[in-house]
C-alpha cells in the first residue's frame, strides 16, 4: 500500500501509477490456481457422502461469488435526496429535444 507523506508540497494526491502489465495475473498457472481456490468448497461438497453413504455428486449446489464496489465519495447526495429526481437518461434531456411525432399525439 502507498505511504502518506504529510510533509508533501504537492497540490493534489493521486493513487500510485497503474502498472503497464496490469494488476491481474497473466500466467496460466496462477490463474488456474486461483480458480481452484474459488471452487474448492464446491468440489469438496461434491466429493462428500451423505448419512446413507451415498455420494452427493452433482446436485444443484454452486458457489456464487459477489463483488461489491463503493467509491466512498458521497458525491450524489443532491441527486439522491431531491424530490424531482429525473427518471433515467430521457428525464435529464431538455424539453423539446425530441419533438412529438404526429402519430404520437
Amino acid at each position: 500500500m502507498s505511504k502518506v507523506n504529510n510533509n508533501s508540497n504537492a497540490k493534489v494526491w493521486a493513487p500510485p501509477v497503474f502498472p503497464v502489465e496490469g494488476c491481474l495475473p497473466g500466467d496460466v498457472v496462477k490463474v488456474t490456481a486461483n480458480y481452484k481456490k474459488q471452487i474448492a468448497e464446491e468440489v469438496c461438497h461434491q466429493r462428500g457422502v451423505d448419512s446413507k453413504g451415498q455420494s452427493l455428486g452433482f446436485e444443484c449446489s454452486h458457489s456464487l461469488h459477489i463483488s461489491l464496489f463503493f467509491d466512498g465519495t458521497n458525491n450524489n447526495e443532491f441527486n439522491d435526496t431531491k424530490k424531482n429526481h429525473p427518471r433515467g437518461c430521457m428525464g435529464k434531456l431538455p424539453v423539446g429535444v425530441f419533438p412529438m411525432q404526429p402519430e404520437m399525439k
